[in-house]
């Protein structure tokens, strides 16, 4: 009896003392070099329920976290680059906060001293970087596409008075896309690849979710509708060749429903031809697609689909990122009123683009010339005719679908009918809301040399969808040899009024943004 109640006592003891550890950091230790996240720990027995961290480095206040628990550890992860730190030494201080009584009540303090390194150990030789891709046949990396889209619309009147408008946002959405480089040639010297980039099957599942072109709504897609598309590039990142290898199918095959094809659209990163250095400012191009696959024998026939625009260039500098020394790039597309005569409006006839703006910063590694990081803004701004919402009518129905010809392309249906005009309305007047799914994000030239990013999903065109940064390809079924092309789809009605009677209505500033967040997965 004695000796249970001694090990009783015993257990006792030990878990007394373990619940009194010591406020600490545990890791890093001190005199320790860092960078990018710092995680730093502390025993999770020295944090009592309802505490908190304050964070101070090099004397000044960063914030106050809960921190994550991680086994026997609580972990703070410290962003360094997110908050700017410069290199160099790096003085941690956490304090030990709990609620007593409704008020923040000091328990303990402890730090340590670190040196930060993001770019100061990257050594940028004396002549500068020739920055290269590096094509190994054989090689994969796999990316997260992470891809947001919102829509603001206010009336001119309001814009002008200080009103922000209706913001509306269409779901995000996370795409899985491989990038495979199936071969690789030496050229007068030069290195290029053939790059197959290929939307893949969301991880642990036998399927994508994707948000279509016009559409705010997910759907899930098997690997049947999922099209590779192959780029042949230079070695900065240029366009050679594009194709996009459609299937056809077999005679027979009548009756079948028309297969929609799913593919990524995501020209790459110019790179500059000559050796820059940090700070450097160079004349650019940024690369966009130019598929339309209303025209699939149009398509197929070509073997060039990127156009450049002309672009700003900047070397930001290196960095250590996701443990790569990497070169950090910028590129920006600014369309001015001066050249905005030549872009083609959101809806294509109405209204005058008043803003386009595309940015892009990409992180590449020095090493091994793949990309680690992307992000790209694309914003487009109009100013519309838009009817008032108390009395704008929908616009008519599409035109009569026209089936195509034996083996032909699908006929688009005829245009969807303009609304009644509007009556004219005083400042106090809110335009109704457009939302992403009337936008669809479809960059392209027209034959008159204008260029869009967005293309408005109300009204107008019948038929199918084209190609964009997610863009749905041909059907292999509507050129089925001995078969006639699909049916072209009726236009969808909800023209603006302003179209059809000329009444007045509210000019209304639609702006379309969307963001595409690219990270190397492995």
């Amino acid at each position: 009896m004695r000796r249970i109640l001694i090990i009783a006592l015993a257990a006792s003891f030990a878990a007394t003392t373990w619940a009194q550890a010591a406020f600490t950091i545990r890791r890093p230790v001190d005199g320790s070099t860092v960078r990018e996240s710092v995680g730093f720990r502390v025993p999770k027995n020295s944090m009592p329920d309802s505490s908190y961290l304050g964070v101070k480095v090099n004397g000044r206040f960063v914030e106050a976290v809960i921190p994550t628990l991680d086994g026997n550890d609580f972990v703070y992860w410290l962003d360094s680059q997110a908050h700017k730190l410069a290199d160099g030494p790096m003085a941690v201080e956490l304090s030990l906060y709990q609620d007593v009584n409704g008020s923040p009540k000091l328990m303990g303090r402890t730090s340590v001293n670190l040196t930060l390194d993001n770019s100061t150990s990257i050594k940028v030789p004396a002549s500068g970087y020739r920055l290269r891709y590096r094509y190994n046949a054989g090689t994969e990396h796999v990316y997260k596409y992470m891809i947001s889209q919102e829509v603001q619309t206010v009336s001119q009147a309001q814009a002008r008075l200080g009103g922000r408008g209706v913001t509306t946002k269409a779901e995000e959405q996370d795409v899985r896309v491989l990038h495979a480089i199936d071969n690789a040639y030496s050229v007068s010297g030069q290195r290029q690849g053939l790059l197959r980039m290929q939307i893949i099957p969301d991880k642990g599942k036998g399927f994508a979710t994707i948000i279509p072109p016009g559409s705010s709504s997910s759907k899930q897609i098997g690997p049947e509708e999922m099209d590779p598309i192959y780029m042949r590039l230079d070695d900065v990142g240029r366009e050679v060749f594009t194709a996009l290898p459609l299937y056809f199918g077999l005679e027979g095959t009548n009756g079948s429903p028309p297969k929609v094809a799913y593919f990524p659209v995501v020209p790459m990163y110019v790179l500059p031809t000559g050796a820059v250095k940090p700070g450097q400012i160079w004349q650019s191009s940024q690369m966009m697609s130019n598929l339309e696959t209303d025209d699939l024998v149009e398509m197929l026939e070509k073997d060039k689909h990127m156009r450049a625009l002309p672009a700003r260039g900047q070397f930001e500098g290196v960095t250590w990122y996701k443990n790569f020394p990497c070169a950090k790039l910028t590129s920006t597309v600014a369309l001015g009123k001066d050249v905005l005569a030549n872009v083609r409006d959101l809806n294509q006839v109405e209204g005058e683009a008043q803003r386009v703006e595309l940015k892009e910063a990409l992180w590449l590694a020095l090493d091994r010339g793949i990309i680690i990081r992307r992000e790209i803004a694309i914003i487009q701004e109009s100013l519309i005719d838009q009817a008032p919402a108390q009395t704008q009518s929908g616009g008519g129905s599409g035109g009569p679908t026209a089936a195509g010809t034996s083996g032909g392309p699908t006929a688009a249906g005829a245009a969807g009918g303009g609304g009644s005009a509007g009556s004219a309305n005083s400042i106090t007047d809110v335009p109704p809301p457009f939302g992403p799914g009337d936008f669809e994000f479809r960059p392209g030239f027209g034959a008159d040399g204008q260029f869009s990013f967005f293309q408005q999903t109300r009204g107008g065109r019948g038929g199918r969808g084209g190609g964009g940064m997610m863009g749905p390809g041909g059907g292999g079924d509507e050129l089925t040899p001995n078969q006639g092309g699909q049916a072209g789809g009726a236009g969808q009605g909800g023209g603006f009024g302003q179209r059809a009677g000329g009444g007045g209505g509210t000019k209304v500033v639609v702006r379309v943004s969307m963001r595409v967040n690219v990270e190397l997965e492995k």
